[in-house]
Order: structure tokens, then C-alpha cells, then sequence
């Protein structure tokens, strides 16, 4: 992967996704404000029961996936980003671990009838609502025509890619 320039914005996208009904694994791609990749992280499986998920539960999606997951591969980078994107809601508590603001882009439709329009919905975590404010900066700082979504797309696909004999259980 690249290096970063003393320029250039370093923006983060994060992601869990299922591998099947009991694991999840996560994915952490590291991109300049052009779009181009700096760092790839991601985990093992991780296999969960659904005794885990009952003892855990209304905590579970948050505990797992920013706890667990997420916040170990921030651990791992070797440059920081000015924010980190996320596409799952639960994602959202990796803020209470992190420096960083994290901001989540929900997909929605844009409506071609009002020119600023965007295929997504931001959403940030409620005991940091100034992390809105960073990604509406970051948003304006990054090349024209940037694809906010297109980086979730190539992380799906380098996680799908990914054949691990095994699992780790949780």
C-alpha cells in the first residue's frame, strides 16, 4: 500500500460484516482523501454462540463489533485518520475507545430533484454530536466526487476474498 504525503487526508472505513450465522469478521481501510489505499486491516473469523449473544444481550452488536473487533484493528494502524467512517450503527460505540471522530453513513437514495442530495444519512454517536461537524469538514476537504460508499464495496469484497482454515471462538 501507499505511503501518505505530508498533505494528504487520511480517512478511515470501517466495517463488520457476517461470514455466516455464527461468525463475523471486520475490515479497516485506510484511504487518502482521493480514495486510494494506505492500509488494510482485518480479523479472523469470529464465532459466536447464541448463548453469547442471550447473556449479552442488548449490548451484543456494540460490544462485538466495536469492542471486540473494531478496536483492535484501529490499534494496529500505523497512520491516524482524521476520521473514521463506519456503515453499522453498532460501529458507533468504537468512539468511546478512540481519539478520532467516527461517523456512520447509512445508505439511502438520493433524490436527483435537490442538488445536495446524498446517497446517505449520517449519523454520529449521541455523546459526541460534534463528530457531524468533523465529517461535514473532512466531506468538504476530500476530492471532488468522492464516493463515500465505494470503500465499504472494496472491503466487502478483500474480507470475501479472505480463506481461514478456522475460527476464533469468542
Amino acid at each position: 500500500m501507499g505511503s501518505p504525503s505530508s498533505k494528504s487526508i487520511v480517512i478511515g472505513f470501517l466495517t463488520v460484516r457476517p461470514v455466516d450465522e455464527t461468525a463475523l469478521r471486520g475490515g479497516y481501510l485506510l484511504t487518502t482523501e482521493f480514495g486510494r489505499p494506505l492500509e488494510f486491516h482485518y480479523t479472523s473469523e469470529l464465532r459466536v454462540s447464541h448463548q453469547q449473544r442471550l447473556l449479552y444481550g442488548p449490548s451484543f452488536d456494540s460490544y462485538i463489533q466495536a469492542e471486540v473487533i473494531a478496536k483492535p484493528m484501529t490499534n494496529r494502524q500505523s497512520t491516524a485518520p482524521r476520521i473514521i467512517v463506519v456503515n453499522r450503527m453498532p460501529l458507533l460505540d468504537l468512539r468511546r475507545h478512540i481519539p478520532a471522530p467516527v461517523s456512520c453513513l447509512l445508505e439511502t437514495q438520493a433524490k436527483p430533484e435537490e442538488p445536495d442530495s446524498r446517497p446517505f444519512r449520517i449519523e454520529v454517536h449521541d455523546e459526541y454530536p460534534y463528530d457531524r461537524a468533523a465529517f461535514d469538514k473532512i466531506q468538504k476537504l476530500a476530492a471532488e466526487g468522492f464516493d463515500w460508499l465505494e470503500p465499504f464495496e472494496r472491503i466487502e469484497q478483500a474480507l470475501a476474498e479472505i480463506r481461514e482454515p478456522g475460527a476464533i471462538a469468542a
